[in-house]
């Protein structure tokens, strides 16, 4: 979407269609779940639990991490993801959908 087409949405409605971005999928509410509960998680963690090719699993990780739900660092070559500071307010906006 153009800079010129989101002005004529408000804030909230930009906000809340990034939200349901982040989760339209199920693939990305089962990682939001996933670091819910553990803190953080990698990529290589989440294989088995997903069921889904290490490439999918990398984009939707991508999907949040665009969305501002996750962020990356790495550690040694591990590439670990877990919830970007500050966002506290969209997770209590889904925290019914996290709690499952």
């Amino acid at each position: 979407m153009g800079a010129s087409k989101k002005q004529q949405f408000s804030e909230s409605q930009l906000d809340s269609a990034r939200i349901g971005k982040a989760i339209a999928s199920a693939a990305r509410i089962a990682i939001l779940q996933h670091v819910y509960r553990h803190t953080a998680t990698t990529n290589k963690e989440l294989l088995p639990i997903l069921s889904l090719s290490e490439a999918t699993v990398h984009q939707h990780l991508q999907v949040l991490v665009k969305t501002g739900f996750l962020e990356g660092d790495f550690f040694g070559n591990t590439h670990a993801y877990y919830f970007k500071p500050g966002v506290e307010p969209d997770l209590n906006k889904i925290e019914w959908l996290l709690v499952q």
